[in-house]
């Protein structure tokens, strides 16, 4: 699909990280739109864990924010973290549902690997209402929603990661 004329996006999420690499993936992609956040639940716990979890969270927020505005291009993005190699990684899954060709779109951030001790510390709370975002940033105080930029010494934000697989979809959404 060209993007000529002023796109539409709802995004099923409040989150300020997820808007803004929306926001920052259209300007890399050269889309000119207006992004509307709108709050869509995951029906997930707080913490998915494996890709099944992370995608079914993912879809049924991009199918919220379809049924608010059935013209526009929806968007669900959910974390979650999988044990894979030895090691836990945090990714993103996110769900475009293209109104025109109703294509949808599906793509995936480049994992992170989270410290194991933070994990296992958020397990043992319990996944359904925990995140180990929350368990790293009660250790280190830093934000909840992105440890990412401390994990990394400020090199890599969840928005960053975002960014980056919201530009692959937009690149799969212009070739329809």
């Amino acid at each position: 699909m060209k993007m000529t004329h002023m796109a539409r996006i709802v995004l099923g999420t409040t989150s300020r990280h997820k808007i803004d690499a929306v926001r920052e993936a259209c300007k890399k992609a050269d889309i000119v739109a207006e992004v509307f956040g709108s709050s869509a639940e995951s029906f997930q716990n707080e913490q998915p864990v494996g890709y099944d979890a992370t995608y079914a969270g993912a879809f049924a927020r991009a199918d919220q924010a379809r049924h608010r505005d059935t013209s526009a291009i929806a968007i669900g993005i959910e974390s979650g973290i999988s044990f894979e190699g030895g090691i836990w990684n945090d990714f993103a899954v996110i769900v475009v549902l293209e109104p025109i060709s109703r294509k949808t779109i599906v793509a995936e951030t480049e994992p992170f690997e989270f410290p194991e001790r933070y994990v296992r510390e958020a397990e043992a709370i319990g996944f359904k209402t925990t995140t180990v975002g929350s368990v790293i940033a009660k250790h280190t105080r830093c934000d909840p929603t992105d440890p990412h930029s401390f994990l990394s010494d400020g090199k890599v934000s969840r928005s960053d990661l975002l960014t980056d697989a919201l530009v692959e979809a937009f690149g799969k959404i212009k070739k329809t």
